[in-house]
This record gives structure tokens, C-alpha cells and sequence, in this order.
């Protein structure tokens, strides 16, 4: 199976270790040479692959990602597009501002993914974790997924076609 991910570090660099074994796998991000702002520049050059893990998080560009193989796979039933969300979209933490640009950006990757879950023949879903232990979350000290328990559980979810939106909380 050919798996791309979108990002190099956190969970898309356990995800590329769960894969990595028996799978062909790609993990861009811009220090690759392949910023998620340009997909229509370098997306043509995975349409043969059969997963995309659209991962990384650059504001609203996440968005775009999904459009780009939606578009392309859409008719497709061998291919798979797997989107990593947020629990935030429904669960507003204290720490958070009222208006936090994460939250509306990980809305947006929801709505987009709603409006195309009915029509698709592609393996399509949104996968929305609590926090993770990630950079963005260093500070915190709320209970937070290991990235390595986060991947596992997002590749256990990947891999049944009929799950189509997880919400995960600890």
C-alpha cells in the first residue's frame, strides 16, 4: 500500500513508523520541499497512492488538502483519505480564548468533510483527538494522548472503512 502524510513530526512521524514496515510510505511538509499552501502545485505527484494522512495544520490550508484529493478520489472506492481534526471543534477548554483560530480552522476541516461524506465512494473520515502531547500542547498540564497511542488508535480507526468520524477524549 502507498501512504502519504502530510507533516514530519509528532503524530505523522509515528503514523510513518506504524507504516513504514510493510507499506510505501511519504511524509511531506515544507521541509521537503512540500508546503501544504501549494498542493496544486505537488499533489498530482500522489494520485497513485492509496491514503493520504492529511495531517499537518497551517490555518485554513488543511482545508485545501482534503479538497485537492477529495476532488481527485472521490469516485474511487480503493482510496482513502484520513483527516486528523480536533475535539476542539465542540469542546472549548478554558485556557482557550473565545475566538481561537486553531478552533476555527479544524471547523472549517469538519464542515468541509460533512459536505462531502454523503457523496463520496472514497474511504473518507475525520479523525478528531483530544490533546496529544505535542509542541502546541508543551505548556498544558490537562491529561494528553502519547503521539505514539494517538497513532496507534488513528491507524487501528484508518483501517476500518466502515468508521467514518471519531471524536477521542482521555
Amino acid at each position: 500500500m502507498k501512504v502519504l502524510i502530510t507533516g514530519t513530526e509528532g503524530i505523522a512521524l509515528e503514523l510513518f513508523n506504524l507504516y513504514k514496515e510493510t507499506n510505501d510510505v511519504v511524509m511531506v511538509s515544507r521541509r521537503n520541499g512540500y508546503n501544504i499552501r501549494d498542493i496544486d502545485k505537488w499533489g498530482n505527484e500522489f494520485l497513485d497512492f492509496d491514503v493520504v494522512f492529511n495531517n499537518a495544520y497551517d490555518g485554513f490550508y488543511q482545508v485545501d488538502v482534503l479538497n485537492f484529493f477529495y476532488n481527485n478520489w472521490k469516485n474511487n472506492s480503493l482510496k482513502s483519505i484520513i483527516n486528523i481534526g480536533s475535539r476542539c471543534i465542540t469542546y472549548k477548554n478554558s485556557s482557550q480564548p473565545e475566538v481561537w483560530p486553531y478552533r476555527l480552522h479544524k471547523q472549517a476541516l469538519q464542515t468541509a468533510f460533512d459536505s462531502m461524506i454523503s457523496n463520496a465512494k472514497c474511504d473518507i473520515k475525520i479523525i478528531n483527538p483530544g490533546p496529544a502531547d505535542t509542541k502546541m500542547t508543551a505548556a498544558e498540564t490537562y491529561s494528553k494522548f502519547t503521539v505514539k497511542e494517538l497513532a496507534e488508535k488513528i491507524k487501528m480507526y484508518a483501517e476500518d472503512r466502515t468508521i467514518k468520524r471519531i471524536d477521542l477524549w482521555l
